[in-house]
């Protein structure tokens, strides 16, 4: 089984991976270590965290051009009868529609995979422009309802046409570390061994809610000097974070890590007594598979995919999108009861083996099987689903 993946792009300059790279990034060598052939293909041009995803070795095609640039069309459809792929793995606005655009044309399935939710507004062009690509969708990928609810809504695609399969990760790619290991992984940090570590994974964007996690920091201090903020991740709104730090005088409390590897990324995991993910909105995002593979309880906006992860007291809190008061509460809650920390972290890791990133290649590589020409979802080399 050869497929293409295609993506609008890997992540923003300056900004390290984003989350659809981080997946395919965990996904794709397990995928390959079963046999198959998966390829990569940018919208846009190589940029550093395109740079990132070579290291894992897997074979990427630069389009260099925009996301919606119909010239994208030509390039792609000449790429994919050079490379001849099974199947189109479609990542992305862009990718969703010209790569259905390239899928139709070319006579090969595409299976769309939705990565975000209800809350991240579709342009009212992409979801025209979906509309009239909609006849060459071949299955769609959806890990949530919320993901779900934007496949029907933005797509324009049928509810049959729509596949749930959970994302998964590597649950043991956070290390446990000893209390020593820990007291001096700390050390080498600058921080105290007695340091009570709120962490939270991701971009920093507008969405992510940062701000409000900051705000909640300054009462939490109070209760618990001896918390600290970590922000693993970088983005548009690091300047900005970087300033309110400032003028909440939380600059000695508050560590912008900036965007890492994933090892590095994992270290400051282990790290963690808390997860915090107070954003607006959110797709299902990998950072809180992680933390539960590690144990980690979690406070999160109840939003999106994370309605579905997130069992509320028993593998983390849920808080309202933007409360304040209820933020820095379920975190002072939860880094004054240790006991509350391990019953929570160990639910949630029980919870995690849902995540499995087996578990998702199981069913990725049975869709696959049942689109391409040699399994039973074909007909004279078409999906026969494509009419209904």
């Amino acid at each position: 089984m050869k497929v293409l993946h295609v993506v609008d792009k890997f992540g923003r300059e300056g900004s390290g991976m984003h989350g659809v790279a981080h997946l395919l990034a965990g996904w794709l060598p397990v995928a390959r270590g079963r046999g198959s052939d998966h390829q990569l293909c940018s919208l846009r041009a190589r940029n550093s965290a395109a740079a990132a995803m070579e290291q894992l070795g897997f074979k990427i095609h630069y389009l260099n051009s925009g996301k919606f640039n119909p010239l994208a069309i030509n390039r792609l459809l000449n790429l994919v009868r050079t490379e001849n792929p099974d199947i189109l793995h479609l990542h992305e606005y862009g990718a969703y529609t010209l790569g259905r655009i390239a899928a139709g044309l070319s006579g090969r399935p595409s299976v769309v995979q939705v990565h975000v939710g209800q809350g991240y507004p579709a342009p009212a062009y992409f979801r025209i422009a979906s509309r009239m690509v909609r006849p060459w969708t071949d299955r769609v990928i959806a890990s949530s309802e919320a993901e779900r609810s934007f496949a029907i809504e933005s797509l324009g695609v049928s509810p049959g046409r729509i596949s749930m399969i959970a994302k998964g990760i590597d649950l043991g790619q956070v290390p446990a570390l000893s209390a020593q290991a820990r007291r001096e992984e700390l050390h080498r940090k600058g921080l105290s061994e007695n340091s009570l570590v709120i962490g939270s994974v991701g971009r920093l964007d507008e969405l992510k809610g940062h701000r409000y996690l900051l705000e909640a920091m300054v009462g939490i201090l109070r209760e618990i000097p001896a918390a600290v903020c970590v922000l693993v991740g970088d983005g548009p709104e690091r300047e900005s974070l970087e300033r309110q730090a400032a003028r909440l005088g939380l600059r000695e409390k508050v560590r912008f890590a900036g965007y890492l590897g994933k090892k590095d990324r994992s270290l400051w995991q282990a790290l963690f007594d808390v997860h915090a993910m107070p954003s607006l909105s959110e797709g299902t995002p990998l950072s809180a598979f992680e933390a539960m593979g590690a144990g980690i309880p979690q406070v999160v906006s109840r939003v999106g995919g994370l309605e579905e992860i997130i069992r509320d007291g028993e593998t983390g809190y849920f808080v309202a999108p933007g409360d304040v008061g209820s933020i820095g509460k379920k975190l002072i809650g939860l880094l004054k009861n240790s006991s509350e920390r391990i019953r929570i972290g160990r639910n949630a890791r029980e919870s995690s083996r849902a995540y499995d990133i087996n578990l998702m290649v199981d069913k990725i590589e049975a869709l696959y099987n049942s689109l391409s020409p040699s399994g039973n979802g074909m007909k004279d080399g078409r999906n026969s689903t494509r009419s209904q």
